[in-house]
């Protein structure tokens, strides 16, 4: 149980990391260079993130290709 509880608080602090990070792109539609930066950089440090995770880091690169969000530096 030990091992699922720690986990369980590695996946929280995953998700709170991200969010801190997400949450002022989504609501601004503005992205940093260092916002890019931390992005790919967690997704490259944490191989095991969960889908949702994921499907959120996705969506802010998609809507960067597509012109969505404006890019600042």
């Amino acid at each position: 149980m030990k091992e699922m509880q720690g986990s369980w608080v590695l996946q929280n602090d995953q998700q709170s990391q991200i969010e801190s990070i997400l949450y002022p792109i989504l609501t601004t539609g503005k992205v940093t260079r260092s916002d890019q930066q931390k992005l790919l950089s967690f997704m490259l440090s944490n191989p095991q993130l969960q889908p949702e995770e994921m499907k959120k880091i996705n969506r802010v690169f998609d809507c960067l290709r597509q012109g969505g969000y404006t890019v600042v530096d």
